[in-house]
C-alpha cells in the first residue's frame, strides 16, 4: 500500500546518501516492507547527518503517522536536527 509512497520519498535523497545506503534501505520494500525501509530511510538521514527540508520533514510526519509509527519516538525525532528550513 504504501510501497509507491516510500520509493518516492527516497528517490528525494537521491546524492544526499550514499547509493549503496539508500538502496539497501529502499530493497525491504521489495519484499513487502514499505514501514521498515522508511525507519531505516529515516535512521539514515539522522545518522549520516543528511540535511532535511521543511517539506521533507512534514512529509515524513505524515507519512509515518499513516503508517501507524510514532513521529515522536526512534529513529524519527533524530532527523529534527538536520530540519532546515527553506
Amino acid at each position: 500500500m504504501y510501497d509507491k509512497i516510500v520509493l518516492t520519498f527516497g528517490r528525494k535523497f537521491e546524492g544526499r546518501l550514499l547509493p549503496e545506503i539508500l538502496e539497501g534501505a529502499m530493497n525491504y520494500v521489495g519484499h513487502g516492507e514499505a514501514r521498515l525501509a522508511f525507519e531505516i530511510l529515516c535512521d539514515h538521514i539522522a545518522e549520516h547527518d543528511v540535511v532535511i527540508t521543511l517539506a521533507e520533514y512534514n512529509e515524513a510526519i505524515i507519512l509515518a503517522e499513516e503508517m501507524g509509527s510514532n513521529f515522536e519516538e526512534l529513529p524519527f525525532v533524530y532527523i529534527r536536527k538536520n530540519l532546515v528550513v527553506d
